[in-house]
């Protein structure tokens, strides 16, 4: 298959009648793949194939718009692999990259299973507002529910760099429907992983945040989902916790004592005792 661009003109005679045409036609194939290629090494990571930030925070930042449009609900997952430096020091980076490709795939798929999971806890959550909100049989009112749309449609799993991960969920009715997807994530990541030979157990951190309960836009749910992560590291790893107001003031606590100390350590303010 070729890619062509035509530019020509139309000759007419005295009467106006179309009489001959003339023009070029140049082949652009390579000029087209080039581009191509261009835009998928600024949207896309190269060593997973997966979105990279800047393409992530495009995607994001459409579905926050679809779900304002249709009142639905959008999570984002931080995830951040415990322990993985010490695999690259130990087995070595293309071991280390391996691991990253296999990670990668395992949570896409895991995603695109967990359509199913959320599809589920959504229809729960809505049949349980049915039931509660709906007036008796004979005083009905004719109108009919407008059905949610189906969940999965904008789903997005991306690299943001080094062994950290998001997930993108959308187009779910609830923020329930969103901790399923987390869960089901959390028990996928637990199954080892066959790299080179090696059989690799790594676990994750991971931090939830959802729209419209923990922020309106992308950079504060980002942030929110981070500091959920880093609250799942420091307390031992290997789970899963939501964005609670407590955590942010825990993390701006333990940021000032590590500027602190680190300005105690450049003036030498540390003295040991024995």
């Amino acid at each position: 298959m070729r890619i062509v661009h035509v530019e020509a003109e139309i000759e007419r005679d005295g009467a106006g009648t179309a009489s001959a045409m003339h023009g070029v036609v140049q082949d652009i194939t390579e000029r087209k793949h080039a581009e191509d290629r261009i835009r998928e090494l600024a949207n896309f990571d190269s060593l997973t194939g997966l979105p990279n930030r800047r393409h992530f925070r495009d995607q994001f930042s459409a579905a926050l718009e679809r779900a304002r449009a249709a009142g639905t609900a959008v999570g984002v997952l931080f995830i951040d692999l415990d322990r993985f430096k010490q695999i690259n020091d130990k087995l070595g980076h293309q071991v280390g990259d391996e691991l990253l490709r296999a990670v990668a795939k395992r949570i896409v798929q895991c995603v695109r299973e967990s359509d199913v999971v959320a599809l589920t806890a959504s229809k729960d959550a809505a049949g349980a507002t049915q039931q509660a909100a709906s007036p008796p049989a004979s005083r009905g009112t004719g109108r009919q529910s407008r059905p949610a749309p189906a969940p999965g449609q904008g789903n997005s799993v991306a690299r943001l760099g080094g062994d950290e991960f998001t997930i993108l969920l959308t187009d779910l009715p609830t923020p329930d429907a969103i901790e399923a997807v987390a869960q089901r994530l959390m028990e996928a990541m637990r199954r080892p992983f066959r790299v080179a030979g090696n059989e690799l157990l790594v676990t994750s951190s991971i931090g939830l945040a959802t729209y419209p309960a923990d922020g309106h836009d992308v950079d504060s749910l980002l942030r929110k989902a981070d500091i959920a992560m880093y609250a799942v590291k420091d307390s031992g790893r290997n789970g899963l916790l939501r964005f609670s107001s407590g955590m942010k003031a825990a993390t701006s606590a333990r940021r000032r004592l590590e500027t602190s100390l680190q300005r105690a350590l450049d003036r030498q303010e540390l003295v040991l005792y024995y």
